[in-house]
């Protein structure tokens, strides 16, 4: 309110006029809300424009403007008799907008400020994979989007791909769900996409698609190749489930632990096999002894348990009937994609004390890079037979074990 007295001028007893002594409303900015006086704009606004809103009380004739110290945020729309104005925050921002604040100031009629609240615009921050791969398939991956400054993201997202000829984007609530058609040229090919949350824009993630190679496919965040090791450098020439019996093409051969010398796994003996302890402290394959072909290595057991985490196990004939003239064998398969599957057969082991073969056609060990750091003589491996499989196995290294391998 505006209180206001009333005074009369008086001559001889008579009033001979008067005047009006009025006091100002006490002036400042109304409450911050959600709404009105934003002090952290989060975003864009294009398509929040109620966030601009600013709230004054004062009188009219007390107060000069609404004034801000940051050009790149200025004040507009002042209506001193209604004590409101806007903040132009920008309607859009993108990854590399700087953070902008401002004092929004209430200036009076005398120069005095009245008051004032500072409120500030910033990008959102995301979390996204720098690129993604797909398979020279028509492929899917599924990319979750996070953001360090805008809260969970449950709606309101959106993707662009670079090129949606090949590449197509949909979203559910903080995933992109990226989309690829078969890529039959000869060379990979590569385009960008960016989400936009809050009418800010992300930064670029790079989705690549393979181009076709028969003997690897990319499942578990990793390039594997689909056949067992053979002869050094080279791979079996069928997949399991193209053989039967004993499924000789499939098997390829059988490696210890950080040697590169292969040891056949359809004969009963191994003339020659190696006895000596491998207490070799190093905790990873030795490069110089890679039994993989050129541009592929051993896979750690982070990888093994990453393709087991993202694929379901299949196994031969529902578990039934594996057996050392029937060979069986488990197909790993992409929980995301049906068509990418690895098959790994049972081939059995060298026994580590002489070289003997062992469980062959009912169980599959497959040796990883790591070696045990405590207990050296020994390495990490998966295993499998008709029942399960593990990837926490820890063996002789001197055990003859099957070497699938992935890309370096």
């Amino acid at each position: 309110t505006e209180p206001e007295s009333l005074f009369d001028i008086m001559a001889d007893g008579n009033r001979i006029g008067g005047f009006t002594v009025k006091q100002a409303k006490k002036a400042g900015f109304a409450a911050s809300t959600s709404t009105v006086n934003v002090t952290n704009v989060i975003g864009g606004v294009q398509s929040r424009p109620s966030l601009k809103g600013g709230s004054f009380v004062a009188s009219e004739w007390d107060v000069a403007n609404v004034t801000s110290s940051n050009a790149s945020l200025p004040v507009s729309s002042v209506d001193l008799a209604a004590g409101t104005f806007s903040v132009e925050f920008a309607a859009t921002l993108t990854y590399n907008s700087a953070t902008q604040n401002a004092t929004i100031t209430l200036n009076g009629a005398d120069g005095i400020s009245r008051g004032s609240y500072t409120t500030s615009q910033s990008k959102v921050v995301y979390t996204l994979p720098t690129g993604v791969l797909l398979n020279a398939i028509a492929d899917t991956t599924v990319v979750t989007v996070a953001s360090s400054n805008a809260g969970p993201i449950s709606s309101g997202m959106t993707a662009t791909s670079g090129n949606t000829s090949w590449c197509k984007v949909s979203v559910d609530g903080d995933k992109v769900i990226v989309t690829a058609t078969a890529n039959t040229a000869t060379a990979s090919r590569s385009t960008s996409v960016y989400v936009t949350y809050l009418d800010s824009r992300s930064q670029n993630f790079t989705v690549t698609q393979m181009v076709t190679d028969p003997t690897t496919i990319y499942i578990g965040g990793a390039y594997w190749k689909k056949y067992n090791v053979n002869s050094v450098g080279n791979l079996a020439t069928a997949l399991p489930s193209e053989c039967t019996g004993v499924r000789t093409n499939s098997l390829g051969r059988l490696y210890q632990w950080g040697r590169n010398v292969a040891w056949g796994s359809d004969v009963s003996s191994a003339s020659g096999w190696n006895t000596s302890t491998n207490t070799d402290s190093n905790s990873e394959w030795p490069s110089n002894t890679n039994p993989c072909p050129s541009g592929f290595r051993v896979p750690t057991d982070i990888e093994y348990q990453n393709l087991a985490n993202a694929c379901i196990v299949e196994f031969y004939n529902n578990g039934s009937d594996w057996a050392n003239n029937n060979y069986g064998y488990i197909t790993l398969v992409s929980k995301t994609n049906s068509k990418l599957k690895l098959e790994f057969p049972a081939v059995g082991r060298r026994a580590y004390w002489d070289g003997g073969r062992t469980n062959y056609g009912t169980n599959g060990f497959y040796w990883t890079s790591v070696g045990d750091k405590v207990n050296t003589v020994n390495a990490h491996d998966i295993g499998f037979n008709s029942g399960g499989i593990t990837t926490a196995g820890n063996d002789n290294k001197r055990n003859g074990f099957s070497v699938r391998c992935v890309r370096q």
